[in-house]
């Protein structure tokens, strides 16, 4: 990772999200402070990363204008949406 843009923190505080100019989404556990995956969603910077209320989902929104909604557990791509 070179810089992190955007950082969300699940309901339940287990996990930290972040989103980078690498183009990543990685997911942190708070319990043992290691990287538990690294998605490659993207094809240019992760500007903004978020937990739904019931955090069960992370959505992702980049600079190549795409849309990107996983589960937080395990972390499985559900939904890209190009950006127009």
């Amino acid at each position: 990772t070179d810089s992190v843009l955007s950082v969300a923190v699940t309901p339940d505080r287990l996990h930290a999200i972040s989103g980078s100019d690498d183009k990543t989404v990685k997911v942190f556990s708070f319990v043992t402070g290691d990287c538990i995956a690294t998605l490659h969603l993207h094809a240019s910077f992760v500007f903004k990363v978020v937990v739904s209320p019931d955090g069960r989902f992370i959505a992702s929104g980049g600079r190549d204008r795409a849309f990107c909604l996983v589960t937080v557990d395990p972390p499985f791509p559900f939904i890209v949406q190009e950006g127009s």
